[in-house]
């Protein structure tokens, strides 16, 4: 009876060592790989960054090293990793989409809503910030200035339509904005006011101005409700309420 008892055993251990033994086999190994989320990235370069390779059984994935080696590149902003047994990955990402172009000690740098620089050449459409004494920094990192900070976000909160009617910004030493429109005007505007509503408040003025054969050249509305306008070629300064 002893050597059933042993029998026995031995089938259970088998039978364990089958079980824990199983995901790990090349029945549930990696045949398929979903890319999810990508908008300009292609899927490739998403692939060669995760360094997934097929024929590796799930088991042995570790899906967090795979979405740090994912948010190393400087334009995946989010990284998810999931499995859909038996053979497939999926790869979610959130892309980090260029917002502005910052123009930092010479330096050309095309950056996300959230200030992170970004690789690549700056996008004819996209607006100009002009920015005094701020290193450049490399991809992936963050502007350093929190000034800059702070402008960029301003910036980038706007919605595009309103984003796309600026030509150029200037972040001025005092922590005020300077905005081209495409219309031609200059507008001063401080940075932590509402920046949406004075954009189109300056609008609105240059419109009204223009009704009446004016052609402005600025309008500064760091004055509360009062625009002061300065029409193109004079040289007097006009309030308007």
């Amino acid at each position: 009876m002893r050597w059933m008892r042993g029998l026995r055993f031995g089938a259970v251990m088998c039978t364990i060592a089958a079980i824990f033994s199983f995901p790990h086999s090349s029945l549930f190994a990696v045949r398929t790989v979903v890319v999810l989320g990508n908008q300009t990235l292609p899927e490739s370069e998403i692939l060669r960054w995760a360094e997934l390779h097929t024929g590796v059984p799930l088991a042995r994935i570790r899906t967090e090293e795979i979405a740090a080696r994912l948010l190393r590149h400087p334009h995946i902003r989010t990284a998810q990793v999931e499995f859909r047994w038996p053979h497939t990955v999926v790869l979610r990402i959130t892309e980090r989409l260029p917002a502005l172009a910052v123009v930092a000690e010479g330096h050309v740098l095309v950056v996300d809503g959230e200030g992170i620089v970004l690789d690549g050449e700056r996008e004819d459409l996209l607006p100009l910030l002009v920015a005094f004494r701020v290193p450049p920094a490399p991809p992936g990192t963050p502007l350093t200035s929190p000034q800059l900070q702070a402008a960029v976000r301003a910036l980038a909160a706007l919605p595009k339509e309103v984003r796309d009617r600026l030509l150029l910004v200037r972040l001025l030493p005092e922590g005020e904005l300077s905005l081209q429109l495409r219309i031609g005007p200059w507008v001063r505007v401080p940075l932590e006011g509402d920046l949406q509503r004075n954009v189109e408040v300056a609008e609105a003025v240059v419109r009204a101005m223009e009704q009446k054969g004016i052609s402005v050249e600025s309008v500064d509305l760091r004055f509360g409700d009062r625009a002061i306008v300065r029409p193109r070629g004079r040289t007097p300064e006009t309030p308007v309420e």
